[in-house]
C-alpha cells in the first residue's frame, strides 16, 4: 500500500508511536506487534529511528509497574 511521505503523515505516525501506551493486564506480544507496526510505518515513509530511539520509546510505553525491570535492564546504559 502506498503511504504518503507528507509532513502531516510523518507527524501523525510519530505521534501515534510516541503516544503508544501499554496498560497493566495488556498483552506484551500485542503491544510489541503494535510498536513494530508503527516503526515499520515510519520506515515506509523514510523516517529512520536509531536503535536507542526505539529502545527508549518502547520502554517509555510500558506501564509504571514495569519500572523495576526498566531500571534493571537499563543498568548497562543505553548507547
Amino acid at each position: 500500500m502506498y503511504m504518503s511521505k507528507s509532513l502531516v503523515n510523518v507527524l501523525f505516525r510519530r505521534k501515534k508511536l510516541y503516544n503508544l501506551r501499554m496498560h497493566d493486564g495488556d498483552s506484551l506480544a500485542a503491544h510489541l506487534d503494535e510498536f513494530n507496526t508503527l516503526v515499520n510505518q515510519l520506515l515506509a515513509v523514510d523516517v529512520q529511528l536509531t536503535e536507542s530511539e526505539k529502545v527508549v520509546t518502547l520502554l517509555c510505553s510500558l506501564p509504571d509497574t514495569w519500572d523495576n525491570l526498566i531500571v534493571a535492564i537499563g543498568g548497562g546504559g543505553l548507547t
